[in-house]
């Protein structure tokens, strides 16, 4: 982490540093996960080559944490699919994509006990 800091503060228009140093304090200190979100975004509009797959990949793991929120789930899938798209190699966005492409196609168990289907048309059509 430490070192991530200095390259960062060295040159804080570098995306790729950015990219790992704000992945490295999420990993660190989850409470932060607000601040990382922000670095990595303002990686992403870097447009650095090589670090742009790696920011979508760890964006889009950050907003998998937010588990209680559907609407951050769909956004982790987005940036997983961009990760993919930028390098088809990465197992990690791979790996995401298809994760959240299962956990959102399941339906939701409510408070109550009953089952949510996902998505509009599940709920539309809701028997």
């Amino acid at each position: 982490l430490e070192l991530f800091r200095e390259a960062h503060e060295a040159e804080p228009a570098d995306g790729l540093y950015m990219t790992f140093y704000a992945y490295c304090v999420f990993l660190v200190d989850h409470e932060k996960k607000k601040d990382c979100e922000e670095m990595l975004r303002k990686a992403i509009e870097t447009r650095h080559r090589q670090a742009l797959p790696d920011a979508h990949v760890f964006l889009g793991t950050i907003l998998m944490s937010y588990t209680d929120s559907e609407r951050q789930q769909r956004r982790a899938l987005k940036h997983f699919e961009e990760a993919y798209r930028l390098n088809p190699a990465s197992r990690d966005a791979e790996r995401g994509v298809n994760l959240l492409r299962k956990r959102l196609a399941q339906p939701r168990e409510e408070p109550d006990g009953s089952k949510r289907e996902g998505g509009l048309f599940g709920r539309l059509f809701k028997k």
